[in-house]
């Protein structure tokens, strides 16, 4: 086959950045919000329901050409050296690990609750997950509640409506619970603990 075209360096300004936001994102981790006690909860909760639900708008809009994220001028660069760097400093396996022990730990928390199922209940043997997916009956209610108090929780709602029924139905019902390596146990603990309460709850209308 034809060769490869040949690789050009990052460049002074990318490498620049590539810094910076790897100190940013370091900073924020460190300043980051740690969720209240799990004993909270309950006033939270009935924080949240005092007042009506709202609900988001739907916009479709069309997007010609490329995505917004390429850049053209970056076609044919290496990777940084400081994201290399990085890489190379990560201890895959323990993040592996942590990320599949924090899978299953969901995937038992979430066991005989009312109103959602884990929509893989188990993992491959070679599989490290991004995220837990949680299939939700009320999404109206319990995502909206979730999100309210603070849960970092993401649907694929971004994604296009189309005609197919099940790509609907996850569209808005399919939640990603975070089972990120650095979480610490009080964060997952008071996840759990917001997750069991919220899905306990009667489905409700918004006013």
């Amino acid at each position: 086959g034809a060769p490869l075209p040949a690789v050009r360096p990052a460049g002074l300004r990318s490498e620049c950045r590539a810094g910076f936001h790897a100190l940013e994102r370091g900073w924020a981790r460190r300043g980051a919000r740690r969720f209240p006690a799990p004993d909270r909860l309950d006033a939270d909760i009935e924080r949240v329901l005092s007042g009506a639900i709202e609900l988001g708008g739907h916009s479709r809009a069309h997007l010609g050409g490329t995505s917004i994220h390429y850049d053209p001028g970056e076609e044919g660069r290496a990777g940084p050296l400081v994201a290399r760097a990085l890489a190379s400093l990560c201890d895959v396996d323990h993040i592996a690990r942590r990320r599949r022990e924090n899978y299953q730990r969901w995937s038992r928390a979430v066991q005989g609750l009312p109103r959602c199922r884990p929509f893989f209940a188990s993992l491959p043997d070679d599989c490290v997950p991004y995220m837990f997916p949680l299939l939700i009956d009320e999404p109206d209610t319990h995502f909206y509640v979730l999100k309210q108090l603070g849960m970092p929780i993401w649907r694929w709602d971004d994604m296009a409506e189309s005609s197919c029924a099940v790509s609907q139905h996850l569209r808005d019902h399919l939640l990603h619970l975070p089972c990120h390596q650095a979480l610490t146990d009080q964060e997952i603990d008071w996840m759990i603990s917001a997750v069991a309460k919220v899905m306990r709850l009667a489905p409700l209308r918004p006013e």
